[in-house]
């Protein structure tokens, strides 16, 4: 192989350092606007992978009102039934007494259609429910409503209208059991977030059935009353969240209240006409995320404060040696063509031309492949100090490659690349043609080293083992794969991370717990002790390398 001194170029030194200045600044602006492109990116992700989570975490809440419900209009249903049958007034108070006891409930009444009741103990007054009860008990519907009795705390109270009967004189038309509402806010409650997660009941006017929500605010009465006394939002913004309200949307927003961003997560519950809404401080939703985001930030800035400072090293480095060669050169030619000129009459241009072997030019290669960007591959990238190569025939060429072999080829005017392979030969298991690729080893090697490093640092020790932290580890993961599919080093949408259900169920069954009984959720929900099992898929984006052109004429 025979390389071309570059001392017989007649560079212009200018025309050099402007192209460097533009390289250069060319290389800062690209930065810049990669990393604001990344930092919007990355916002958006962690909005949408917050607002997935919380509506997951939210929704079984609301699952387990409902179930709570759906308990004890079943034991009203069955108390009904057997007051249908029963008239002995000391037989009915010893079996609400036992029921009571069973079920936990609060307060028992005998309810008429105006409002008033009689307990067990013959205790009477006024329970004030909704203004439409009256209607709903002559039509039969069971009722869940909030209830305000004088010297006692706001309580939830189950009533059904199926039964009506005579207890002590008083002529009643309904059933009805009470709890106190902060029984009710226990089922509620939401360990994922230390406590910090407030949620509520409501109609859709705003109207509050159930208050899990900061003491600071009081008893809230009406949700669009915290709203407009906390928030910034406009009345034309607050009318059009009662508007989705009223139509049963399910839907999130960051929100404004005291100062601090909130996520509010709504949806429609399978309860009368209630929707279930879920607050949790943003700062708390995305604290792992936002960790995350800055030790990738200082991770990526470190890398092109790195990257600047050796490219500026490099220029003057190589500006230093450009300038002590030519003084060198300049002297000697001096001293030689001093020399001739004693001798002869001739003008003399000295050329220096050296025959170099393989091994000794492995740096250069090793150096091409290291500065060639993760999206594109090294095929046929040129090599212009390079003036001429032992030639060979396309299919000694073609055997190399699929050999293993690292080639340089010569297309009639330029010295290039043939081929950016590795040195895999045989394809084995777990590796198929794509790992003869070097573009493609490096990008997995990268993927792999990333997602280590992060792991490492960031979550190994640092986070109970929790399926809630699981699936933050999921969306941090996610969150790479894709940014790697923004920046073309994988192919849009084929990127996946999620648990590993066999390799879980494999550990379990270890541990003898019986999967037969579990469903999938719940597999995915399982203890696992110290371990966590994930699978991924990627596909990494190979380069144009072949081209096949069929013109018709």
């Amino acid at each position: 192989m025979k390389v071309k001194d570059y001392n017989t170029d007649r560079e212009k030194p200018a025309m050099r350092k402007r192209l460097q200045t533009a390289v250069f600044v060319t290389l800062i602006i690209v930065i810049v606007l990669t990393v604001f492109r990344y930092f919007r990116f990355v916002t958006e992700i962690i909005y949408e992978e917050s607002v997935s989570h919380l509506t997951e975490i939210f929704r079984q809440s609301d699952k387990m009102l409902t179930e709570l419900i759906n308990k004890n209009m079943t034991y009203l249903h069955m108390w009904s039934e057997y007051l249908r049958d029963t008239s002995g007034e000391s037989e009915i108070r010893d079996y609400i007494e036992n029921a009571q006891e069973d079920a936990g409930f609060l307060e028992f009444y005998f309810l008429s259609a105006d409002g008033n009741y009689k307990m067990i103990t013959g205790e009477t007054g006024y329970l004030g429910l909704q203004d439409n009860m009256e209607d709903e008990i002559r039509q039969g519907n069971d009722i869940v409503a909030n209830a305000a009795v004088p010297g006692k705390s706001q309580m939830l109270v189950f009533a059904t209208s199926n039964v009506h009967g005579i207890y002590q004189g008083f002529e009643y038309d309904a059933i009805a059991i009470a709890y106190e509402n902060s029984d009710i806010v226990d089922v509620l409650d939401i360990s994922a977030f230390d406590g910090n997660a407030q949620s509520f009941m409501i109609h859709p006017d705003g109207r509050v059935v159930v208050d899990h929500s900061f003491d600071a605010w009081g008893n809230v009465y009406n949700f669009f009353g915290i709203l407009r006394e906390h928030s910034d939002m406009s009345e034309k913004e607050i009318n059009a969240l009662l508007e989705k309200f009223k139509a049963g949307r399910t839907d999130a927003m960051l929100l404004n209240l005291d100062g601090r961003n909130y996520y509010l997560v709504y949806e429609k519950s399978d309860i009368q006409d209630w929707m279930f809404l879920g607050l949790v401080q943003a700062d708390i939703v995305n604290a792992s995320m936002n960790r995350l985001q800055r030790s990738t930030i200082i991770f990526v800035s470190a890398i092109v404060f790195c990257i600047a400072a050796l490219f500026i090293s490099l220029i003057i480095q190589k500006n230093r040696t450009n300038l002590r060669r030519k003084d060198t050169e300049i002297l000697y030619r001096d001293e030689l063509f001093q020399k001739l000129s004693m001798n002869v009459d001739d003008v003399f241009l000295m050329l220096d031309e050296k025959t170099y072997q393989a091994n000794a030019f492995c740096s250069r290669i090793a150096g091409l492949i290291a500065g060639t960007p993760m999206t594109i591959s090294c095929t046929y990238a040129p090599l212009t100090e390079v003036s001429n190569i032992e030639r060979k025939n396309k299919s000694d060429m073609d055997t190399a490659i699929d050999n293993g072999e690292f080639i340089l080829m010569h297309d009639g005017k330029k010295v290039k690349v043939a081929r950016g392979v590795t040195s895999l030969k045989t394809i084995g298991e777990g590796k198929n043609e794509i790992f003869k690729k070097i573009k493609i080893v490096e990008a997995l090697d990268m993927i792999r080293y990333d997602l280590a490093t992060t792991i490492e640092d960031t979550y190994i020790g640092k986070f109970a083992n929790s399926y809630d932290n699981k699936c933050l580890l999921l969306t941090a993961i996610k969150g790479y794969f894709l940014e790697m599919e923004a920046a073309g080093i994988l192919q849009e949408g084929t990127s996946s991370v999620e648990i590993d259900l066999d390799a879980q169920t494999a550990f379990l069954k270890e541990k003898g717990t019986n999967v037969n009984e579990m469903d999938e959720q719940e597999i995915r929900e399982a203890d696992t002790e110290d371990k966590v099992f994930l699978k991924a898929t990627v596909k990494v984006l190979d380069a144009i390398e072949e081209v096949s052109l069929n013109v018709a004429v």
